[in-house]
């Protein structure tokens, strides 16, 4: 069975507007084969799942009866009831603009020198706003043409004023705003209003299904005594912070177009309102990607009073990362927007710390994998080790030493020899945190000085030994920065 639930019966539609004919389609055996829709005998369309309805686009003008016709899979059918619609020919008229001043407040008061910030909220049905026009009394003030509509007025005299905004549309139409009294006076009251802006995120910015929202506002107040801030998408509250930093973290939001505002309160009541910020949620299909840590590597040695650099790649997929969040200890610490992604941390505790970067696109979460990097004082840098290969044999007590500098270093490593016994030939051996060898140098004692080149290294720990013929002579840490 089916039946027609739009239009209803009797309605009229102006010409050029798309119908939607919408049914309630119905099979005890649950297995509808189509739908079909018919003005008179002509048939709109067919379709052949659910949602049975259709969009029936240039109507001809006249009056036309609609019916529907379904079919199962065993070839029985039903007709719905007519529905009997007009189509009208009707020239849409234009209609008049609104527009309100949303900052000032009623009766706020300004200190003489103050700059006065004069926001409107500016309305067209049709969109087709032309200016808006400012007025203290009946001066005008300033004229913007392009949203958003607001003006500053500085060097506001001292006295009280009444604010007014006025809106055109292209047609010619106009309307004015309720007015505004203000006043400025020349010494500070006793209390002044806060104010508000959202700095994150920006203008006409688009997130992804799923991507956790960071909401930050600039907030301040003159007697810094702010009592909270609120934060709205539209008119439905998402949450009130009590303490710097003034921000929010907005998880599912649901995809469409959305108005952020914040709304700051101070001790004494008095409040204001961000300008508006229009984002956007979509969702879309993603075809792959990958991300990755190239710096710095996993397992870093770094000191507690280093800034570490780290830099974020996409290595697969063919979309483009909008943005890149690092977390420390699964703790977000910043926001990279431009690739290559890059960030900068320090004054890190001892310890082993985590990092993992992660990018939305599209509602798909992409994470990097997780980069080990140890943390430790400047004492512990200084600490020198002695490795030797294990042996069954009891290995006689060191006599002889060498020395390394400088250490830490950038680039050159010496060595210096000069405390060993002549002309014994030695391996010089550079090895990694992991005991990989990664330069072995043949020389002689007599040589009192090797400068090995590090600067094609890694920042990290590394390891100097000297061997002889028949014996270690020691093993050094280098602090590669």
């Amino acid at each position: 069975s089916v039946s027609i639930t739009n239009p209803i019966q009797n309605q009229s539609i102006t010409f050029g507007q798309e119908i939607l004919i919408q049914t309630n389609a119905s099979d005890p055996e649950n297995a509808i084969q189509k739908v079909e829709f018919f003005y008179g005998e002509q048939m709109v369309g067919i379709v052949t799942s659910a949602p049975f309805e259709i969009s029936w686009k240039n109507a001809p003008v006249g009056n036309h009866i609609l019916k529907a016709k379904i079919f199962d899979n065993e070839g029985m059918t039903a007709e719905s009831s007519r529905i009997d619609i007009s189509v009208i020919e009707e020239v849409a008229v234009n209609q008049a603009p609104s527009i309100s001043i949303t900052n000032p407040i009623q009766n706020q008061s300004f200190t003489f020198g103050q700059k006065i910030l004069i926001q409107t909220n500016a309305f067209d049905p049709e969109n087709k706003i032309q200016k808006v026009e400012f007025y203290i009394g009946e001066q005008m003030i300033g004229t913007v043409e392009t949203p958003p509509y607001e003006v500053t007025w500085n060097n506001a005299p001292v006295g009280n004023h009444v604010l007014k905004a006025k809106i055109f549309d292209i047609e010619g139409l106009t309307a004015e705003s309720d007015r505004i009294n203000i006043s400025v006076i020349d010494e500070s009251p006793a209390n002044q209003a806060p104010s508000v802006s959202i700095i994150n995120p920006i203008q006409d910015q688009s997130f992804a299904f799923g991507e956790d929202i960071l909401i930050r506002t600039n907030a301040s107040d003159p007697e810094n005594a702010i009592q909270k801030v609120e934060f709205f998408y539209g008119e439905q509250m998402i949450g009130i912070v009590n303490t710097a930093p003034y921000e929010v973290i907005w998880k599912n939001a649901p995809v469409g177009n959305h108005v952020l505002k914040a709304k700051i309160f101070d001790n004494e009541g008095l409040s204001a309102e961000s300008a508006r910020i229009n984002i956007k949620v979509k969702t879309s299909p993603l075809r792959g990607g990958k991300i990755k840590i190239i710096n710095p590597v996993n397992n870093q040695v770094f000191k507690s009073t280093d800034t570490i650099r780290i830099e974020v790649v996409k290595t697969e997929g063919d979309v483009k990362i909008d943005s890149v969040i690092l977390y420390l200890d699964e703790t977000q610490i910043e926001v990279s927007r431009k690739e290559p992604f890059k960030f900068e941390i320090s004054d890190l505790k001892e310890g082993q710390r985590k990092l993992i970067a992660k990018a939305f696109k599209y509602g798909n979460l992409i994470e990097s994998e997780t980069i080990i990097v140890n943390i430790f004082t400047e004492s512990y840098a200084s600490t020198e080790i002695s490795i030797q290969k294990p042996s069954k044999e009891v290995q006689p007590k060191e006599q002889f030493r060498f020395a390394i500098g400088p250490n830490p270093t950038d680039d050159i490593l010496n060595v210096y020899m000069d405390e060993l016994p002549r002309n014994q030939p030695v391996e010089i051996q550079l090895f990694d945190i992991n005991g990989i060898t990664l330069n072995s140098i043949q020389s002689n004692t007599d040589k009192e000085k090797i400068s090995i080149e590090l600067g094609s290294y890694p920042a990290g720990i590394y390891f100097i030994r000297i061997m002889g013929d028949h014996k270690t002579f020691g093993t050094k840490r280098i602090i590669k920065r």
